[in-house]
């Protein structure tokens, strides 16, 4: 490796190692606030993606602890969505048991609010960032309800919408892979455990050019080429650009 190379290579892991920190204590700050579920993933590791999706220059750590507990809102709102599936109805009426407290209702209308417009949240998320202002969860909530007022903005909406679908589901496949990456030979049933569908994991992953699949009677080991994945993922330096990754240089 050059010296080049090296540079490049430091300044990658410093910047890794920096956005574990800025979460992590993030996370610790969420996990100390007195309305915080205690069902919630604090998993700094499920976190990288949607903070690199979301606001990857973020070092404010106020910003960024108000933008992750609109996310974790967000996520509770996919777990009640998820509750009325379950029961056969659909995902906004939910019918319960027992009756909520006033405070369980708003939290949960709420939640439901984030959920159904996450293309929304994260143009709020951004906006209030990039204006230096910590975002807040009732700031999230009016922008989720606000109506858009004409049909270019509706369509730009549904395209935001399924822009961000896409790099949440793009995220989550490649955490579940990253997961199950690590040099060991699974069954079907094993993997199934960790909670994927093997054969719509199997045909999701098998484009990836980084990635290599051994699969043989005795199950599935997947195999990362992490050179070629820097490459991909436009980190690795290129002589082209004078030693400097695509990022880098833009």
């Amino acid at each position: 490796m050059g010296v080049v190379d090296f540079v490049a290579a430091s300044q990658t892991a410093d910047a890794a190692r920096e956005k574990a920190r800025l979460i992590t204590e993030a996370l610790d700050t969420l996990g100390r606030a007195v309305d915080l579920d205690e069902r919630d993933s604090l998993d700094p590791a499920s976190w990288v993606a949607w903070y690199d999706a979301t606001i990857p220059n973020v070092r404010d750590i106020k910003i960024l602890v108000g933008a992750m507990e609109i996310e974790l809102c967000r996520r509770r709102g996919e777990q009640i969505q998820a509750e009325g599936e379950r029961r056969g109805g659909l995902p906004s009426k939910v019918t319960h048991r027992v009756t909520l407290p006033d405070a369980s209702k708003k939290q949960r209308s709420r939640d439901r609010a984030l959920t159904a417009q996450p293309e929304r949240i994260s143009a709020f998320v951004q906006q209030e960032a990039a204006a230096g202002r910590v975002p807040s969860v009732r700031g999230a909530v009016r922008a989720a309800k606000a109506k858009p007022s004409t049909k270019t903005e509706r369509k730009r909406a549904q395209f935001t919408a399924s822009q961000t679908r896409a790099q949440r589901h793009t995220g989550d496949v490649v955490a579940s892979l990253d997961a199950v990456a690590d040099g060991q030979r699974r069954t079907d049933a094993q993997l199934t455990a960790t909670g994927l569908d093997v054969e719509v994991f199997l045909r999701r992953v098998r484009v990836i050019p980084w990635l290599a699949i051994d699969r043989t009677d005795a199950g599935t080991m997947f195999v990362i080429d992490d050179d070629l994945r820097d490459i991909c993922d436009t980190r690795a330096p290129r002589p082209a650009l004078g030693n400097q990754s695509i990022r880098t240089y833009l």
